[in-house]
This record gives structure tokens, sequence and C-alpha cells, in this order.
């Protein structure tokens, strides 16, 4: 139980181990994370644990046979301690090195790697004997170590600099002067460490300009031979990141280029070209990159939205325009999108493009139309941008030979094309729902449901009793049904008759066999078209055409018995429904006008004994004049309104001329001759002489209450 062993003692006090017997242990069973941990803790020695496993990693590296697992756990370990004492982490537990130890444990450790000779030293050994060790070991992953360490503070200072251009210096003196063992794709990786290094904003190495070429030919060194490093993207983005600092300002840029295209760096080309200011070559750079076909067309928005003048706009117009078959590989839509918000002038120039190319040019058209039909963000534009009859004809066109089924939906959801047109292109396809509804659309209901009853009866012809094809039967009724109704809206009696009638014909004629196509399928369709008719077509008519069908002339009753008394049921039905509803209407108004009728025979209360308008009392008249009062409680003398006369406070215009009704449309009148007795009766009104006279005001105090 090693493991568990060694998971207890890294988790144990030092102080209260036997250090001795620990580790003899830990050196003969292999618990390198357990010495590591007494090392550093109890004796707070960083430098010994890589002098004495560092060895054991040399041995089995000089055999060159494949490592064993436990010497690759081994060199993976060691990666990891020397990456924790560089950043000042405890290993093998979390934590940090304590504060007093930090920058000794730095100093020893990164003096140690670069240490000349190790300790015991024979005289056949290389110079940086455990630099050469961890570099065979694992190229890419101890530079890592070492970039990730250089991003402390203390590696930024003048002393971590110098520390890093002399590391920098073995580093390149083992792997690129002396070079021995060393594979290309080994060198490639610290090229690329140095691009890194060099692109940061506080680097000051100093490095030879040739070693600076040297660079850029391993970074872009053709991704295709076999001699080549991999991590392709790394490489690039090493390149791309040393470009961006200005560490290649001095590099010839036009071989730059050269290089970069033929290692298909494409974002490397990218910068350059926005150097430059080529943003249609840009393009090419999308569309040859796998990894960023899909943002091209974010590209092409943003440059043709924000970048370009109108020369490099042109430019870009030309490659979309050359370009367009990649473009509609990768997103159709997209495309149109592109096309319909920034560079709609193109789509004619593209169209006559791909007239030699009909599937091309379907999906192009496919893409536009989609996209203008779908994306609601395009609905001012939708307004705006009207496309040519024959380019809508053209695409119906192509629907009928790529995409039939998506005809129909097309011409039922969209317009822009010309009716005749249309209907010709349809008929050519035999797309009989598209070119039955297309002669709707003319007034030609007669000819579209023909149309129609001639695939139902193709569809009754062809089919057995077990094989019939049920749904497609029933979809195809209820669009004649359908049609039969909007159509008898527009229509007269004979002519409805002349509509619904040969639809019935076909349903019945089938029925006339001795075995039938799925009989009680017909009669079930026969009895809802019936239904259906009924409301259009009288109901004599109806009977008459079922007495005189072949099929049921001359025979008994029980032939017809199950249509006959469905269309009674239904008129029974219809019967029971309108005298339902006679009954409510003559209820509701019985209703209403008993409610006007008491509200007529209520006494009216003015809210005051003055007009509302010149605020004298309403018995002082004026010769034939006479008072007026609303049923919402307002009083007027009628000379003080015009006519027709109106509550001038219910109404939200001028008191006069107010145009708003009262709170009941007609006013009381009391005439001169006949006081009303609903105001006689409540005290407001006394009649005296057959003429019209209030009664006294009531005393000061009790003027509030009116």
């Amino acid at each position: 139980m090693l493991e568990a062993l060694e998971a207890c003692i890294v988790h144990l006090d030092v102080s209260s181990l036997d250090i001795d017997q620990v580790m003899r242990l830990c050196r003969t069973s292999g618990l390198y994370d357990a010495m590591i941990h007494i090392l550093n803790r109890g004796l707070r020695d960083y430098v010994t644990p890589l002098e004495e496993l560092m060895p054991i990693l040399q041995t089995a590296l000089a055999t060159g046979k494949q490592l064993s697992d436990s010497h690759i756990a081994l060199g993976n370990k060691l990666l990891v301690y020397i990456s924790c004492c560089l950043a000042g982490r405890a290993y093998p537990l979390s934590g940090d090195v304590p504060a007093e130890d930090n920058q000794r444990v730095r100093h020893e450790v990164f003096k140690c790697l670069t240490c000349l000779h190790s300790k015991n030293a024979a005289d056949s050994e290389q110079p940086y004997p455990y630099l050469r060790a961890l570099l065979h070991f694992d190229t890419r992953e101890f530079l890592n170590v070492l970039a990730l360490a250089f991003e402390e503070p203390e590696f930024t200072s003048e002393l971590g600099l110098r520390q890093v251009q002399r590391l920098v210096d073995i580093l390149l003196l083992v792997m690129v002067q002396q070079g021995d063992g060393f594979t290309p794709s080994q060198v490639g990786s610290l090229f690329t460490f140095l691009a890194r290094q060099l692109a940061k904003p506080w680097c000051s190495l100093h490095v030879e300009r040739q070693l600076f070429e040297q660079v850029v030919e391993f970074l872009t060194i053709d991704s295709g031979s076999s001699s080549t490093m991999g991590h392709h993207e790394e490489r690039q983005q090493a390149l791309l990141e040393l470009m961006r600092a200005g560490g290649l300002a001095h590099y010839d840029q036009d071989k730059l280029l050269r290089l970069a295209d033929k290692a298909a760096f494409y974002r490397v080309c990218e910068h350059l070209y926005e150097q430059r200011r080529q943003y249609d070559r840009i393009l090419h750079c999308y569309l040859r990159d796998p990894l960023r076909k899909p943002q091209v067309f974010s590209y092409l928005r943003n440059i043709l939205l924000l970048y370009t003048s109108a020369a490099d706009r042109a430019k870009v117009e030309t490659q979309i325009a050359d370009n367009i078959r990649e473009l509609l590989d990768i997103d159709a839509t997209k495309t149109g999108q592109v096309l319909l918000q920034h560079v709609p002038q193109l789509v004619p120039r593209i169209v006559g493009i791909l007239q030699e190319e009909p599937r091309v040019l379907f999906q192009f058209l496919q893409g536009l139309f989609d996209c203008r039909e779908a994306h609601s963000s395009l609905a001012q534009l939708k307004d705006e941008l009207n496309f040519d009859p024959a380019l809508v004809e053209r695409y119906i066109e192509l629907l009928c030979e790529f995409s039939p089924e998506k005809v129909y939906p097309y011409v039922t959801s969209s317009d822009g094309y010309r009716l005749d047109n249309a209907i010709q292109i349809t008929k050519r396809f035999s797309q009989v729902e598209a070119t039955a509804f297309l002669l709707e659309k003319t007034g030609d209901f007669q000819g579209a449901l023909s149309l129609m009853m001639e695939k139902v009866t193709g569809l009754l012809a062809e089919g057995v009793a077990e094989n019939i094809d049920t749904d497609e039967l029933r979809s195809l009724f209820n669009k004649c049904v359908g049609l039969c109704q909007r159509g008898s809206a527009m229509l007269d009696e004979k002519s409805r008759e002349a509509l619904w009638f040969p639809l019935l014909e076909t349903l019945m004629r089938p029925q006339r066999r001795e075995k039938p196509v799925s009989l009680s399928e017909l009669k079930e369709l026969t009895q809802q078209l019936l239904t259906s008719m009924s409301g259009y077509v009288s109901l004599p008519a109806v009977i008459q055409v079922i007495l005189m069908d072949p099929a049921y002339k001359g025979g008994k009753f029980g032939d017809i018995r199950e249509l006959m008394m469905g269309m009674l049921s239904n008129s029974c039905y219809e019967e029971t429904l309108l005298q339902a509803t006679a009954h409510l209407l003559s209820t509701d108004l019985h209703h209403r006008l008993a409610k006007l009728l008491a509200a007529s025979n209520q006494g009216i209360s003015p809210c005051s004994l003055t007009c509302a308008v010149c605020q004298n009392f309403l018995h002082v008249l004026k010769d034939d004049d006479r008072s007026i009062v609303f049923r919402c409680g307002h009083a007027y003398h009628a000379s003080c309104l015009e006519e027709p006369w109106q509550c001038c406070h219910c109404s939200t215009a001028s008191p006069i001329t107010a145009a708003c009704p009262p709170v009941m449309p007609q006013p009381v009148i009391s005439p001169t001759r006949a006081a009303p007795t609903s105001l006689a009766s409540q005290g407001l009104l006394q009649s005296q002489d057959f003429g019209l006279r209030l009664a006294p005001p009531p005393p000061p105090d009790l003027e509030g209450v009116f």
C-alpha cells in the first residue's frame, strides 16, 4: 500500500518522523513526493530533490528506449516541482514556500538547472546535464514551465532579466549551436518559446538578427513536410505575437508574407494584408482557413460597414462575386443576409454569373429569399427592397426543379411574381396545388377546383382498398372544400352550384363500382362535403342531385338512407341553431327596450337651479325661451345652447360648440305649456296656468344641497 503510505507521509508533521528511516524507505520504494516533502519541510532543502532524482531520469534517457510509466511519472513530477519552486508554490501539497525562503529557493533551483556540471560528474558528462535531460524528456512542456516562471515579477526585474538572458543563451547553445540529439520539432519548440518571449513588452533579450531569420524559417516551415514540428496553431500564434510586438519590423515583409502563405498561417497573412490595406485579399485568408471559414461573414459585415473606402469597397465586392460559390457552400442564408444588408446592388451581377449553373443559382436565391423572409430585423429592408419579378419567377422555376415540396408554401406566403408567368411555370412542372392557388388568385375558382379534382380522381383510381393513402386523400379533400367555400363568397347561386356539384360527383362516382375503393372513407367524406356545402347551396338542389345519381336512381331507400339522414340531421341542427339565435336576440332586444323605457320614466333632478352657462336662475326666462335639463343633471337655458343641444360639461370641447354627446343623448325639454310630471312630482317644477315656473330658490344656506 505504497500510495496510501505516501499520502499519509505528506500530511504528517515532519518533526514527528524518523527522517533517516523514512528517507531510506522513500528511496527504496520510489516515494518521490514523500521524499520531496520531507526535504522541503523538514530540512528546508529544495535542491537535493533535483540532485537525487535527475540522475534517475538521465539514466533512463541514456538507454534510448521507450520510457517506462514510472520514469514518465518521475519526469512529470520534476517539471511540476520546478514550476512550483520558480513560482514560489509548495509541492506536493497546496500552499506557498515560506516568505523568508522564497527568493533563496528561486535562486538555488535556477542555479541548479543552469549548472555546468552535476555533482560527482564523470569526465564524459556533457555541459548543462540537467537542462539537457529535461529538454530531451519533453521539450515543449519544459519550455512552457520556463515561460510560466518568467511571468513572475521576480524575473521582470533587472536581475531577473539577466537570469532569463543567461538561460536563453544556454538553450541556444545546447539546442542550436551544438544541436546534437535534438529533432527539428524540438528546435522549433525552442524558437516558438523565443518568439513569445521576444513579444513581451518588458523583454530585453539580445538575439542575433540571423537567429531572427532562423526563428521565422522554423516557425513558417511547410507543415506538409515530414521533418516539421507539430502544433500548427501554436507556431502561428507565436509568430503573430512576435510581429505585433515589433520584433520583425526589420524583416522583409514580402518574404514574410510568402513564408506565412506557404505555411498556411492565414492569420499572419491577414495581419500583413491589413497593414497594407489590401482588404480584398483578406477574404481569401478566411476562405482558405478551415477553422475560420464560418467567421468570414462577420469579417465582411465589419469591412463593408466600417473600414473601407469606396475604392476598397469595390475591390471587396469584386472578391465576393468571384468567390460566391465558396460563400454559398459555407452558409447560403448568411451570404444572402450580407448581400441584402450591405451590397444589394451586387445581386443582379451574381445572378448573371451563376446563370449557367442552375443548382448553385438555386442555392444562392434560396439563401437570399429565406433570409429576406425569415429575419425580422430585415423587415424595413424587406419593404424597401423589391426583387425584380423575373428574378422571383426564376426562383419559383428553380424551386420546381430542385425542391418541389417548397413550391406551394412559397407561392402562398410570398408575392412579387406575375400570376400569368407563375401559372405557366407551375403547370410546366405539374405543381397542381400551386397552380390551383394561383388560379384562385386570378378568380378562376372553377379552373383551380378542376385541377384539384383531377388529383383526387387520380388518387382514387390508382388506390385499392388496402394501400390507398387516406391522409393524402383527406388533405386534398379539405383543400378542395376550402377552395369552394372561398369561391362561394364571391359567386351567385348558379355559379356556387357549378362549383360544389362537380366535387360531389367526384366523391360519388367511385361509389358506383361493384367494389369501391375505401367505401367507408368515401361515405364519410361525402357526408362532410354535404355538411360543408349546406351553407352555400340550397337543400332541394342537393337532394335532387343525389336522387338523380345513377347509383341511387331506381334503388331502395336503404341505398341513400345514410346520406339523407345526415342531411336531415344537419338541417334540424341548423333550424335549432337559428331558433336559439332568434330567441337570444329577441330576449336581448326586450331587455334593452325595457331598460330604456324604465330610464325614460325616471325623474330628473338638476344638480343646480342656475344655468350652467350664464349662471342665471333657470326660472328667469326670456320670451319663447325654455329650460333644458339633461339626464346627466346639468341644466341650461335653450338660448344659451346651440343646436344640436348637447351638455357642455360632459364634453372636452368648448362649452357651447361641444360635439361630445351627453350621458343620455336625448335631453328632457320642459315645454311652456306642459311641465313634466316627473319634475313636478319632485317639487322642483310647478305648473301654473299651463306654463312652467320654477319653484322659489331655497334659502342661501341650503344652496349647497342643490
